[in-house]
């Protein structure tokens, strides 16, 4: 996905399995993994992130 569309950043999200693996999984990828909060929330304040 980086190659082919340039991305720089993937977002992971939780909640899927349970607690136990969830807990499980961030710790095997803690080493690989940098925690980013969105810059702001909802939809049209992302957007306007990307304009600016």
């Amino acid at each position: 996905m980086v190659s082919d569309y340039g991305f720089s950043s993937f977002k992971l999200n939780g909640g899927v399995f349970e607690p136990a693996q969830e807990i499980a999984a961030a710790r095997a990828l803690e080493d690989v993994l940098e925690y980013l909060e969105d810059p702001t929330t909802g939809t049209a304040n992302m957007a306007e992130v990307v304009r600016t």
